[in-house]
């Protein structure tokens, strides 16, 4: 290969690994929940019956240690899911900062079925909510009153992760953000990253948009 030729090359391999750095997404599950550990317990009919659990105590823990690592990586803003164990988990690790915190219902769980005439994915008023987590916007919930979504089949759920992914990077461009987080749940990141593998608590994923739109896990 001559040397003009090797230039380009490089040039080529600098560019695409550019784009792939300019729009940075850190995945993270929420922390431990209440609903986490009754179903560890195998109580499933006492899980069934919450509507919108908080974090454990050991969950809080979690999330500060989460905050230790991300702490020195710079993001820019937080998308959340409306849910109390998600806008905990986001207030532990990013609170201390300056970052803007983005609530958006479209990341909320997998609703499934509705059990015991509770909705799946319960969403508190936004009224309490902004009581309690000032620092969020919550201009995307609609209502004051609480409410959540009704079951959805699996190809409903797969359109709206889907939906979500072109959203956040048309949104990303637009705000010109680099690098942010999205914390969300378990059903979710399997579903976004095609994969049958559960997160764990507070797991952390870190991925890029391609040039085609596709989100692919880097190294960090």
């Amino acid at each position: 290969m001559n040397s003009g030729l090797a230039l380009v090359v490089l040039l080529s391999l600098l560019t695409f690994h550019a784009s792939l750095a300019a729009q940075t997404v850190y995945f993270i599950r929420h922390a431990e929940s209440e609903g986490n550990v009754l179903l560890k317990k195998g109580l499933k009919d006492q899980h069934a019956a919450l509507s919108d659990p908080s974090l454990t105590p050991y969950g809080k823990r979690q999330a500060l240690t989460t905050r230790y690592y991300l702490e020195l990586r710079e993001i820019e803003a937080v998308v959340v899911s409306p849910m109390s164990r998600t806008l905990e988990t986001a207030a532990l690790v990013f609170g201390h900062s300056d970052v803007p915190f983005y609530v958006a219902p479209t990341v909320v769980e997998f609703c499934r079925s509705e059990r015991k005439g509770i909705l799946p994915c319960t969403i508190r008023p936004k009224n309490e909510l902004k009581e309690k987590f000032t620092k969020f916007d919550f201009d995307s919930l609609d209502t004051n009153r609480a409410w959540g979504y009704h079951s959805e089949s699996e190809a409903e759920f797969e359109k709206r992760v889907n939906d979500f992914k072109a959203w956040l990077r048309q949104w990303m461009r637009d705000r010109k953000f680099g690098t942010i987080a999205v914390v969300t749940h378990s059903g979710f990141l399997k579903t976004i990253f095609n994969t049958s593998s559960w997160f764990k608590n507070c797991q952390v994923f870190v991925a890029s948009f391609d040039s085609d739109g596709r989100l692919i896990g880097i190294f960090d």
